[in-house]
């Protein structure tokens, strides 16, 4: 739960940091307690905190036999449960948006079928090492990178930048206000999405960013954030002068709580 991305579960599984398996044939008894056991194991060298989720699906017929007869399928809330792997505490993971605060925009976010639907759950697969694995070239879907560039939409374009994820092109979307003057396409309300002053911080991820269609790659976790927002060249460039062989990413020097230049005193405040 430190940082999801950079896990194999064995050499037979092609998703990146995760691992996916079906429970739909899973014997289940009267009292309706089901049990599944998973073929993929945690890895041996596994410490601390994991997590796991669960989704599902059911299809049913409305007004059956009637001239308005419809299929519908309808998904419950996802469950994510983190568990200590090797006996030390549970560290659960880091809560940076929250679900509810995209449903005062969303009213009722779900995707993929509508199987998908918490944010904690969605950073299982949305992590660090992944991508849309489109051709020719793959674009990156870490969640940070995704929400931001998604949010951003048609303010990439003065950036000279663009977001395109399996084949949809979020630079033709204008997006309404964010703020209390109206203005569309302020993007600037970070607490909208953000939760417990989260977006006041440095980014807490550990892990490398993939993204394949970035002018740096991978990019580091901070720099990875950052610049989904702050899209525009010269800053990632200002991010990459300023990573250091011996110390890695040096934000802290300037962007820290204490510092001149922190990230509160410099986000938007509403």
């Amino acid at each position: 739960t430190s940082d999801f991305g950079y896990t194999s579960f064995g050499s037979d599984v092609t998703t990146h940091g995760y691992v996916t398996e079906s429970a739909v044939k899973a014997p289940c008894g009267d009292d309706g307690t089901c049990s599944y056991t998973f073929a993929h194991a945690i890895p041996a060298n596994a410490t601390g905190t994991y997590s796991i989720g669960m989704e599902a699906r059911r299809t049913e017929t409305l007004l059956p036999g009637t001239t308005t007869q419809k299929v519908v399928n309808y998904s419950p809330p996802n469950k994510v449960i983190s568990f200590s792997v090797d006996g030390s505490a549970i560290v659960n993971r880091r809560l940076v948006v929250a679900i509810a605060n995209c449903n005062g925009c969303h009213v009722e976010l779900n995707h993929h079928g509508g199987r998908r639907n918490d944010t904690q759950y969605c950073v299982l697969c949305h992590n660090p090492s992944n991508t849309d694995a489109s051709t020719p070239v793959a674009q990156g879907v870490n969640f940070n990178l995704l929400i931001h560039r998604i949010h951003t939409g048609r303010n990439l374009i003065p950036l000279g930048r663009s977001y395109t994820v399996s084949g949809t092109d979020f630079t033709t979307i204008r997006y309404s206000a964010m703020d209390p003057t109206g203005v569309p396409g302020d993007t600037r309300n970070c607490s909208l999405c953000h939760v417990g002053g989260s977006e006041q911080n440095l980014p807490l991820g550990k892990n490398s960013v993939v993204d394949p269609r970035g002018p740096v790659n991978p990019d580091l976790p901070i720099t990875a954030a950052c610049t989904g927002c702050h899209a525009d060249l010269p800053t990632v460039g200002h991010a990459l002068v300023n990573t250091s062989s011996i110390v890695g990413e040096t934000c802290t020097v300037c962007h820290k709580a204490t510092a001149e230049f922190s990230v509160a005193s410099q986000h938007a405040q509403y």
